[in-house]
């Protein structure tokens, strides 16, 4: 998140400096006081303001689901340079924007990220609903993990369950980095999943 910072005889008329120059109302915005001021010294604030691609697709999403009929917060975290986790906070929606094993979810995250290409707000933008990805995904991470401990025990390669594409990769990623096994993919299209085998030591080892 970007900030701005402004002077002024008071707090307040420093804050007023900066809601002026960039258009906000002083409802929900975030600053701090750098310094309180008095006498010869100045006051100083800092404002943080969303950078203007997430205003944009902001309300890019927010029209969306308006026609739609579901309203949601939308709440957004820098992952690297325009790349964004953006996690929709709705109140009855979830289920229905999510769908089953979160297929919806994966459909609408391709839709809107379209959607936001068209209007030429250029960011990348991995979409989430109430959490339910990165619940998902420790799911999927404890499960792996249980199996790459049994595959070190029995010394015998295990296959995991099916994981959806969209997680498969941070799986195969974090286990890679035991350097007691190693992973590899089986199968094709929809039954594509990872193997956990055990990594045979090298000679002289």
């Amino acid at each position: 998140m970007e900030y701005i910072d402004a002077e002024g005889a008071t707090p307040d008329e420093a804050l007023r400096k900066v809601l002026s120059k960039v258009g906000l109302e002083p409802r929900g915005v975030r600053y701090e006081v750098l310094a309180h001021g008095g006498g010869a010294s100045r006051a100083r604030v800092r404002v943080w303001i969303e950078p203007k691609e997430v205003q944009e697709a902001k309300e890019v999403i927010k029209e969306f689901l308006k026609k739609v009929g579901a309203r949601a917060k939308v709440d957004f975290l820098l992952i690297e340079k325009k790349h964004y986790r953006v996690n929709l906070r709705t109140r009855s929606w979830d289920r229905v924007l999510i769908g089953k094993g979160g297929e919806t979810l994966r459909c609408l995250e391709h839709l809107l990220n379209l959607i936001l290409r068209r209007n030429r707000v250029r960011i990348q933008m991995d979409l989430d609903i109430s959490g339910y990805r990165e619940r998902q995904r420790q799911f999927h991470l404890n499960k792996a993990l249980a199996v790459a401990v049994r595959v070190k025990e029995t010394g015998q390669e295990m296959t995991l369950d099916t994981i959806p594409p969209d997680q498969r990769h941070y799986i195969r990623e974090t286990l890679k980095l035991d350097p007691e096994i190693k992973v590899y993919t089986a199968g094709r299209g929809r039954d594509i999943c990872l193997v956990v085998a055990p990594r045979k030591p090298k000679p002289g080892e």
